[in-house]
């Protein structure tokens, strides 16, 4: 959501240093909708060679919001995100 929101602090996370051979751009989120539009403004913006989905922070902070780990548990969900990530590029 950072990212679509425009954050100075979120996009200069994503910018890719000259020696970086490999570059790649975690998300978190557990909305299909705000996943597939940040995966299309990266895909445009930002030379990346992957993107992937954070399944695995425990943090409450995260996990309460359905992201993160606990997309683990809920599995319809996880594959409504990849559907629509998939799908944006």
């Amino acid at each position: 959501r950072s990212l679509l929101e425009a954050r100075n602090s979120e996009w200069a996370l994503v910018k890719r240093h000259e020696s970086e051979d490999v570059f790649g751009i975690q998300l978190a989120d557990s909305d299909p909708r705000i996943l597939g539009k940040c995966v299309t403004m990266l895909a445009k913006e930002v030379k990346v060679d992957f993107i992937d989905l954070n399944c695995g922070c425990p943090i409450d902070l995260v996990t309460d919001h359905g992201a993160g780990s606990a997309l683990m548990n809920r599995v319809k969900k996880l594959r409504e995100i990849a559907d629509e990530m998939t799908s944006a590029t």
